[in-house]
């Protein structure tokens, strides 16, 4: 997770151990309907962010936004995604992340 401190808050515990749980739902759609090719991800999430500053323990709601291209192998699946994530806390706090991903897909085989 990266945190941005550009504002020069250091309520949040800068500098200190933070821990985030999330327990969330996500789902994969081919629109295509097709073996490979583009997919589209989203998750819904309960999150909650625990600091040692002085907000101490937020919660909040998130949500998962990824698009990506699969690849056919004969056992497997080979997906590129580009994703973004974003948390909402109280306060007016945020927490917002890009991740690209690499991941292997067995569904045919389970």
């Amino acid at each position: 997770m990266y945190i941005d401190f550009s504002h020069g808050s250091a309520s949040i515990g800068r500098g200190q151990r933070m821990e985030l749980w999330k327990l969330g739902l996500e789902g994969k759609h081919d629109p295509f309907q097709s073996d490979g090719g583009l997919f589209i991800r989203w998750g819904i999430s309960k999150n909650r962010l625990k600091t040692k500053g002085t907000l101490g323990e937020l919660k909040g709601n998130g949500g998962y936004l990824g698009i990506g291209w699969e690849f056919p192998f004969e056992i497997l699946g080979l997906a590129f995604e580009i994703a973004q994530r974003q948390i909402r806390f109280a306060n007016n706090f945020s927490i917002e992340t890009s991740s690209p991903s690499i991941g292997v897909h067995f569904y045919k085989h389970l």
